[in-house]
């Protein structure tokens, strides 16, 4: 964590870098108006008379800036259709992309506006599970179809994909343990529900997914992958479930693109889709308001209270001032839910109420979820940005080190420190007693355009390999082999094959030769 924000800071810094020549000559003071924003107004050096931190011309100040973009989103989305000619507002826009550049997890990956995505990786994901009679193959589409699905709550979505066992069952199936065709689709019903249930973020049972298992705690016969927990819950999962876990994070992937789509909506970008949820949660609000309004004290209680432990709207945004004060969605959607139930009948009380179920009533900007945005669709709209912002800003165009300021500011997005290359500061060497491995071709600092000129890919790579080498114990300074590679797992084998006999006698040679 401590490295990849650092890692941030350098990203951020390299920007900024970019863009000081040419930001010098429209705003001066900008860069350091931005780094003092956190300070109170009278401890900032700037010395402008204005406490605006963004925009500071006679006319237009931040207040203007804010009142034309709500959110970033907004400023990206214009940027993408029409441009700028403020050099400040397209340094926000590719500030923000860069800062929050999206996951690395799909690389060489494309991601459009159809669902390919979410066919690969539930391909992957269900062609793994081990069915009696159903045919997951033939009814792939159909699943695909049911989790795409709009205006249908997950558990609805579940039982709709449990269901399709009785419309794609083989007759003729195998059956080797001799349970009548009943039993059969009766063991794949329970699997496929904790199927739609993994990838749909609800409490499945791992037990109906994979087989029960003895001596397993309860808490790891189930799952709800949601937000971190997964991540956090991993390694437990692995040791109790073994090679399964593999199976668990394909359902992942299947969750991941899912959320994916719900925040990326066909057709539109990433911003597009945000400024789109923004719109949708401003209108929702503007509803619940109208709803409580007739009761003053629901409606102070909903909107102004900041006691601790109340999920209200105001702790949801995170705008409580006392500790502790924050909800998560389930639990401002059950706070809501329970106040709106008690209103009488009205067509807005049963919009609210279906939105609470569908689980999109007033959606938020910055969320968890955000996390499963691939890189690529942010490196579309910076590349989108720029290209539209060439003809206005001819420092973009400028060549230096062999790259245009535009291509310098594409590889701050897309380019990732091998993970065998590690950490570049040479002072801290493993021969120093530090964690740094990494082979240096030249001195000075590494960025993404030179680092093919600064370090040598192939030597930190094996350094990276006899870093991760142990000494053995008997033989001193030898190094030893990993336990799982094939010279040490054929020792392992033929260590076994010694000890059988039969009829006293042990193996002849060419039969253990045989057995590998």
């Amino acid at each position: 964590m401590r490295r990849r924000l650092e890692r941030r800071k350098l990203r951020l810094k390299l920007l900024e870098e970019l863009f000081a020549d040419a930001m010098a000559q429209v705003d001066p003071t900008f860069f350091m108006r931005l780094r003092e924003s956190k300070y109170h107004y009278e401890d900032k050096t700037t010395g402008h008379s204005s406490k605006h931190i963004l925009f500071i011309n006679e006319d237009y100040t931040d207040q203007d800036y804010f009142k034309a973009y709500p959110t970033i989103y907004h400023l990206r989305a214009e940027l993408m259709k029409d441009g700028t000619d403020d050099i400040r507002k397209l340094f926000l826009a590719v500030h923000h992309i860069l800062k929050y550049r999206g996951n690395f997890l799909y690389e060489g990956a494309t991601f459009d506006s159809n669902a390919s995505t979410l066919d690969d990786v539930l391909k992957q994901a269900i062609e793994t599970i081990t069915f009696n009679c159903f045919d997951a193959k033939a009814a792939m589409s159909s699943i695909g179809e049911i989790l795409m699905e709009q205006g249908k709550t997950k558990s609805d979505k579940a039982k709709a994909i449990e269901r399709l066992v009785d419309t794609y069952t083989v007759s003729d199936a195998a059956n080797a343990s001799g349970k009548s065709q009943k039993e059969q689709i009766k063991e794949d019903k329970k699997t496929l529900k904790a199927f739609a249930n993994l990838v749909l973020g609800l409490s499945a049972s791992l037990t109906d997914l994979f087989g029960s298992v003895e001596d397993l705690d309860e808490d790891l016969k189930k799952l709800q992958i949601i937000g971190g927990t997964y991540d956090e819950r991993r390694d437990d999962l692995a040791k109790a479930w073994g090679d399964e876990i593999h199976i668990i994070d394909d359902c992942k992937s299947v969750y991941d693109a899912i959320i994916l789509m719900s925040i990326k909506e066909p057709g539109l970008t990433i911003s597009e889709s945000k400024v789109k949820a923004y719109n949708k949660h401003k209108d929702d609000l503007v509803l619940l308001k109208s709803l409580l309004k007739a009761d003053r004290k629901l409606y102070n209680t909903m909107f102004k209270s900041d006691e601790k432990g109340l999920h209200n709207y105001v702790h949801y945004i995170k705008q409580g001032r006392t500790e502790e004060t924050s909800c998560n969605r389930e639990e401002f959607y059950k706070y809501t839910k329970k106040i709106v139930e008690g209103l009488s009948d009205s067509k807005d009380k049963d919009y609210i109420l279906s939105e609470i179920e569908l689980q999109t009533l007033l959606p938020l900007q910055r969320i968890k979820d955000n996390g499963v945005i691939p890189y690529q669709l942010h490196l579309e709209e910076l590349k989108t940005i720029l290209d539209k912002c060439k003809s206005k800003f001819p420092f973009l165009n400028e060549v230096a080190d062999g790259y245009s300021v535009a291509e310098k500011l594409i590889k701050l997005l897309e380019f990732r420190i091998p993970y065998y290359v590690g950490p570049l500061n040479t002072h801290h060497n493993v021969n120093n007693g530090g964690f740094a491995w990494a082979v240096r071709k030249a001195s000075g600092q590494v960025t993404p355009w030179n680092f093919e000129d600064k370090i040598d890919r192939e030597k930190s790579a094996a350094a990276f390999i006899k870093n991760l080498t142990n000494k053995c114990t008997y033989l001193l300074g030898e190094d030893v082999l990993p336990k799982s590679s094939l010279l040490y797992s054929e020792f392992m084998l033929l260590n076994e094959l010694n000890n059988v006999r039969i009829d006293g006698k042990p193996l002849e040679t060419k039969v253990k030769s045989a057995s590998y």
